[in-house]
């Protein structure tokens, strides 16, 4: 067969599932593969040299002898024996139970719903099973895929927990499961990007000796290691793997964990959006897959998983990014009449949007609008393929194209495809579209119901392989349907299981929810602030000077977080205030637990995955019950669809969105046995007889006040 890119001469040779013909033609020196049976028309360009087929990498691999196998331990002797290992472990039977339920699901190869509250030790319980299963089947086990949706538990994933589990396994079996750390692209360093920074002005040559010492030394090239020769985070970026090519150098370590993380039969762990980008390779049919046939996985901090999956499938149109490469394109070729036009349709659509939304939507982080700009789209679609096309013909012209130019026309000819898909979608009655407003705004499409994308690509991939989806927030009110129809989940055999936290909640927690505040209405005409705010405002002073500071206040709203925080800062209490934006999260949370007595006035990320414990943190304020918006696009689309069905979108979406957000928020405070203090809701609502017993439920089971001693 000749070449499919340059029509020379090849040599072919034949793994299990393909041919693969390597060009002799020096100058193009393509891999590809054309697999065998037919499986697809279109041959899948491989990377140049150095080569790297997936049959090669499993040849070099080193594959320890099998182990010889003792008998199967029980959860209970596993635990028993963990115990005595570690003198800080502590048995827990809800974490003994949660651990035999996720082995009976890995041996049944069942989908397993699993919520555990906070306390219960949920790693622990997955993790245990998992690797006592990896080397009982040794070899024949594995790869297995944890997923989580924040760094941080990776991290702790792959650099604490499992190594102490291996650890504790090691005397057993006498070696350990190969680990994994596998984040985006942008978190390595790459060994081509390094060397070249080496002749530019924006490094000394102390500091490329540092880098260069710390790379060759580093397993992987993970920045997040970097750090320890102190090097600006702007040169981290230079080197970092996001501008990797595929004729790299074989010494570039991220290449070699993209290598390595194919072949292996160890635990690999990633992040969901790293996971639903594999999955997008699955479905597009091609052989970019990031890991081969996974014996498990694992979807940690589950309650996240279906709004990354649809943000992972949205298409996005920046407006001041288009209007910046319009302008630029203009300035340099002013004959292109066609980027002056783009711009003067931008600014249509921008008034178009403006005209779908009120003043008070506008100031909202999601705005609902319709799709009646789809043909303005279209039209801006065209100008950005005709102006490509300009750029293009204009540098062909030259001599010698400047990178500069050959940068503009790729920018302009991947915001034409950009903006075609975009108009596209916007066809399928699956979509939804809305505005996000931050310095700008970005026009958003995305699929309402993430389901199929889901059966076809995970739960039709893995028909016969076992999917542990676990948190402490997946059931509302006790039920997993609603979530296992919206993943798309079909024809498997599913288990479930929850556990609540173990926390003497009645002996440590006080839940302060006063019944004489007003009710949270919007600000009456020539009103400025509403009288709800007002009341917030004055009830968070109260509250933080009983408690000392030692609080974290979680808003529904950045503009009531905005005021409260003003008015606060105004009464000259003796606490440190930090408000979030004024930092990043991580820095924000940081100087919260070092000053033990500051007070954290926050919104949005904060609700989940903020972990403070100790005395840093006695209390807990949410301003009021957190009720999704009505301009919401997706919550929009759920009540229409409630309507359709005839039933009461209050109960069945309403409700439910609220319960799952404050069951997330009103878990902040307790982290750890020892824990204790008061969780104010500054609504009196919840007393509300419709949603009472719901909100009672969705909270921690401490002791109910309406009125402060």
């Amino acid at each position: 067969m000749n070449c499919k890119f340059c029509n020379s001469p090849t040599t072919v040779s034949h793994v299990k599932t393909a041919d693969i013909y390597t060009c002799q033609n020096s100058s193009c020196n393509a891999m590809f593969a054309v697999p065998a049976n037919n499986f697809s028309k279109q041959p899948i360009r491989r990377t140049p040299e150095p080569v790297r087929t997936l049959k090669k990498l499993k040849q070099n691999a080193v594959k320890p002898a099998k182990p010889k196998i003792p008998p199967v331990l029980t959860m209970q002797d596993l635990f028993k024996k963990l115990s005595l290992t570690f003198t800080d472990y502590k048995t827990r039977n809800a974490q003994i139970e949660l651990a035999a339920h996720i082995d009976n699901a890995v041996t049944n190869k069942s989908i397993l719903f699993a919520e555990a509250g906070v306390g219960t030790g949920k790693t622990f319980a997955y993790l245990l099973p998992l690797i006592q299963k990896y080397f009982q089947s040794y070899p024949n086990f594995g790869p297995i895929i944890i997923s989580t949706r924040t760094k941080n538990l990776q991290e702790q994933l792959a650099l604490e927990d499992i190594p102490t589990i291996t650890e504790f396994y090691k005397p057993i079996y006498k070696k350990v499961p190969d680990v994994i750390l596998s984040k985006g692209r942008r978190n390595y360093a790459c060994w081509s990007a390094i060397d070249r920074l080496k002749n530019t002005k924006q490094i000394n040559n102390s500091e490329h000796k540092n880098l260069s010492y710390w790379y060759k030394g580093s397993q992987w090239g993970d920045l997040e290691e970097a750090k320890a020769p102190n090097l600006a985070s702007a040169v981290l970026n230079k080197v970092s793997a996001d501008n990797c090519q595929a004729f790299c150098s074989i010494d570039c370590k991220y290449r070699n964990m993209k290598d390595h993380r194919k072949i292996t039969q160890g635990i690999i762990v990633t992040n969901h959006n790293q996971l639903i980008s594999h999955l997008k390779m699955i479905t597009d049919s091609e052989d970019r897959r990031l890991w081969f046939n996974p014996t498990c996985l694992v979807i940690d901090e589950a309650h996240t998983f279906e709004e990354i999956v649809r943000d992972e499938l949205s298409n996005r149109m920046d407006f001041r990014h288009l209007f910046g490469l319009l302008t630029r394109v203009y300035s340099k070729y002013n004959h292109i009449k066609d980027a002056l036009t783009g711009k003067k349709v931008l600014q249509d659509i921008e008034a178009e949007i403006y005209s779908q939304i009120s003043a008070e939507e506008s100031i909202r982080q999601k705005i609902a609008i319709t799709k009646d700009l789809s043909d303005n789209i279209g039209f801006l679609a065209d100008l950005l393929g005709k102006a490509a096309f300009s750029v293009d013909l204009v540098n062909s012209q030259k001599k010698n194209s400047s990178d500069a130019d050959d940068k503009l026309f790729s920018s302009v000819e991947e915001a034409n495809k950009s903006v075609t898909d975009f108009h596209k979608h916007l066809d399928d009655p699956n979509s939804i579209l809305w505005i996000e407003k931050e310095k700008g705004i970005v026009l958003i499409q995305a699929p309402f119901d993430i389901g199929p994308f889901l059966a076809k690509a995970l739960w039709q991939h893995l028909p016969f392989h076992p999917v542990i989806l676990t948190s402490a927030t997946l059931s509302v009110e006790a039920e997993f349907n609603g979530v296992a129809r919206r993943l798309g989940i079909k024809d498997r055999k599913i288990m479930e299981c929850s556990y609540p936290s173990p926390f003497d909640y009645k002996k440590n927690l006080k839940i302060f929810i006063p019944k004489d505040m007003p009710h949270p209405s919007p600000a009456t005409d020539g009103e400025e602030v509403d009288e709800f705010t007002k009341v917030v405002a004055v009830r968070i002073k109260e509250l933080i000077t009983r408690s000392r500071g030692r609080a974290l206040i979680l808003f529904t709203s950045h503009r009531r977080m905005e005021y409260a925080y003003e008015y606060i800062h105004a009464q000259k209490l003796p606490y440190t205030l930090l408000k979030q934006g004024n930092a990043g999260p991580n820095e924000i949370l940081r100087q919260f637990k070092k000053d033990t007595s500051s007070v954290l006035f926050a919104t949005g990320a904060f609700w989940e995955g903020t972990d403070v414990s100790g005395e840093a943190l006695s209390l807990l304020i949410i301003d009021k019950l957190p009720f999704p918006s009505p301009f919401d696009p997706i919550v929009a689309r759920m009540v229409e669809n409630a309507i359709q069905e005839e039933s009461d979108p209050l109960q069945t979406v309403i409700v439910p969105e609220m319960l799952t957000v404050l069951k997330q928020g009103s878990g902040r405070l307790i982290r750890r046995e020892t824990d204790t203090g008061m969780i104010a809701l500054l609504d009196s609502r919840a007393w509300n007889p419709n949603y009472h017993e719901a909100v009672v439920k969705a909270m921690p089971p401490g002791l109910w006040i309406d009125k402060l001693g």
